[in-house]
């Protein structure tokens, strides 16, 4: 006579259901947190994300001789965001400019809506010193030519020219860049020369200026 089997049968208690389902509640945060990391923030979000590039201007002078004034401008472009950008075009000129001796009373409007009250000494209008001007693929150059920042990069550029010592007070230096996401381009864009001789973009559409190109037109000025 065979014997009977005996089934035994446990139920888990409150405490390991409780167990099992914070285990598979981190198991699922844990996939969702992974694919947050490596699928959204390395792919998603650079691909949706614009470029932001952040300028920097500096100048260093010094004295050669009797006659001579060495000037070197560096002009720096780090881009700040998580997307690449491509770099289309840039111009950086500089000016020189003499302050008078004597002070004369003046209102200026440098912008419309902005008045001066100025009682301080006069300065000569800007004379061009050097205009820079620099293009790359986007902007018609060689296809060899490409300038690429990815995220956390930055471009230098330096710039070095000599001035007569003392003849000019401050420096006035104005600079556009543009740029763009990788293989934007390319746009018929080639060098102009304004009425005072300093270089500038031409074939570029007022829309894709203002959405391409930043700078600083009004000047940043350095002592000299």
């Amino acid at each position: 006579m065979m014997g009977r089997e005996l089934h035994v049968h446990s139920h888990p208690s409150g405490a390991e259901h409780w167990r099992h389902v914070v285990e598979i509640a981190a198991l699922v945060v844990a996939a969702a947190w992974g694919f947050y990391v490596f699928v959204y923030q390395e792919r998603i979000k650079p691909a949706s994300e614009l470029p932001i590039l952040q300028p920097q201007l500096s100048v260093h002078h010094e004295m050669l001789s009797a006659q001579k004034e060495y000037v070197e401008v560096q002009f720096n472009l780090k881009n700040t965001s998580g997307a690449s950008a491509e770099l289309d075009g840039m111009v950086v000129t500089v000016y020189g400019r003499r302050m008078a001796t004597t002070s004369s009373e003046r209102i200026e409007s440098p912008l419309p809506s902005i008045t001066e009250l100025n009682r301080t000494l006069t300065i000569s209008a800007p004379t061009l010193l050097y205009s820079f001007y620099d293009s790359w693929t986007p902007f018609g150059a060689s296809s060899k030519k490409a300038a690429i920042l990815h995220g956390g990069s930055d471009f230098r550029e330096r710039i070095a020219f000599g001035i007569t010592p003392r003849f000019f007070g401050m420096l006035k230096i104005t600079y556009a860049y543009c740029y763009s996401r990788p293989g934007s381009g390319p746009w018929p864009v080639h060098r102009t020369q304004r009425p005072d001789g300093s270089y500038f973009f031409s074939g570029i559409s007022s829309t894709q200026l203002s959405s391409n190109c930043h700078g600083q037109s009004l000047g940043e000025y350095f002592p000299v």
